[in-house]
Parts: C-alpha cells; structure tokens; sequence
C-alpha cells in the first residue's frame, strides 16, 4: 500500500495524486531528512527505514531541478504537522500497488515523479 496526497496545483486547475515531497527549504539540512519531515508533515507518518530510491531530471528543456526519491518503509503513524496552506488542504490516499496501472490508465494519476517514482520501487519491493 501506497500514502500519496491529493493537492490542488493552480497551474493546473485541479486537485493532483502525488508522493508525499517538499523542497529543501531548511538551511543545511541534509536530503534525507528533508524527506523524513516531508513525511510526517504531509501524511503524518514516521519512517522506520528510509533509503534513497532513484534521482531524476525534471525538465531537461528548460532548467537543472532534479528530484530525488526515497522509499519509506516500517511506516508508524504521528501526530501530523501541516506546515501552510497547502499542506493544510491536502488529503492522505491510501492505494495498493495493484490500482496504479489502472490510475494511470484513466488519468488519474499523471504527476511524472509520482508515476516514475512508484513504478521504481515497485520494482524494488517486487510488487
């Protein structure tokens, strides 16, 4: 099973499905502990193992933003901490592995680092 957010993007006018993600906005904090407080303030959980997944280039076009991915496993939930408006208006979605083909299938589920990033680890866990 799968906790994504759902979230309005203004850019695109509608309410996304997506990973859990957050921008590296605490000075001097190391990547991997920018995606454990991502996780606990978007979904309210604590990893009990997290490792780095895969890293990927956004926008090859246009900008040098990349995205790193971690897979978080041994979930155990806590006290959530929404931090802005747009973590305050976000919903917690619980999906299995066997719905991402079909979310895919129907446009459902179009954010490219979501897609990329579950496709990775379920190659990872077998799934």
């Amino acid at each position: 099973e799968l906790l994504l957010v759902s979230q309005f993007r203004t850019a695109l006018g509608r309410r996304l499905l997506e990973l859990p993600a957050g921008l590296r906005d605490v000075d001097g904090e190391v990547e991997i502990d920018t995606a454990r407080r991502e996780l606990e303030e978007e979904v309210g959980y604590v990893a009990g193992t997290i490792e780095p997944l895969v890293t990927l280039a956004t926008a090859v076009g246009f900008t040098d933003e990349s995205i790193s991915i971690f897979l978080a496993t041994d979930l155990r939930p806590t006290e959530r901490h929404a931090d802005g408006i747009e973590e305050e208006s976000m919903t917690v979605v619980r999906v299995s592995f066997s719905e991402i083909d079909g979310l895919i299938a129907r446009g459902e589920l179009t954010d490219a680092k979501t897609v990329a990033g579950i496709l990775v680890a379920r190659s990872r866990l077998g799934c």
